[in-house]
């Protein structure tokens, strides 16, 4: 029930909906902790996470990207603090994140979506590997940026996109 009202947030439009979707996250947590013997269903998922993201990244608000991508480091170190068990994040988690740092119009948007975009790349996890909406939204915040050297950074992100490519054909051959 969380996720659906959750769910609801992220796709109203609404410039709260970032707000009041990671209020519901911290409910849904609280209840959890409070009652063990519902804990597995009142525990966040990945969808839940996913969601929070997502309404954060549709906001519109102005710290919209910098929400999402905290949401996102909360999913990693949960993941990481409970052995594996809790919601581990996804290609479309970290690709949320980039959506919404590709919608941000703050000065570092360029520095922070390249940041995870690499670790996505570095990270050699196959369960976060960077797809083609991982390297479209990362050319489009340094297209949208003001930095004099975004040309040569959206040509370097293009070429890794091309690899990309080349290494899925020779796979799928």
């Amino acid at each position: 029930i969380y996720n659906i009202a959750i769910n609801a947030w992220a796709t109203s439009g609404d410039a709260r909906a970032g707000m009041k979707a990671n209020a519901l996250l911290e409910q849904m947590r609280e209840a959890a902790s409070n009652d063990p013997s519902s804990s597995s269903t009142l525990q966040p998922d990945l969808i839940t996470y996913n969601s929070v993201i997502s309404a954060w990244s549709k906001s519109g608000h102005i710290n919209a990207a910098q929400q999402s991508e905290r949401v996102l480091q909360q999913m990693v170190r949960l993941s990481s603090s409970q052995g594996g068990e809790g919601p581990k994040p996804n290609t479309v988690s970290y690709n949320t994140a980039l959506h919404a740092w590709a919608r941000s119009s703050l000065p570092e948007a360029p520095d922070r979506a390249t940041k995870i975009l690499t670790y996505m790349i570095k990270s050699g996890d196959k369960t976060i590997e960077p797809d083609i909406y991982s390297y479209t939204s990362v050319l489009n915040v340094w297209a949208k940026s003001k930095r004099p050297h975004k040309a040569k950074q959206a040509k370097e992100i293009l070429d890794g996109l091309v690899m990309l490519w080349k290494n899925n054909n020779n796979n799928n051959n």
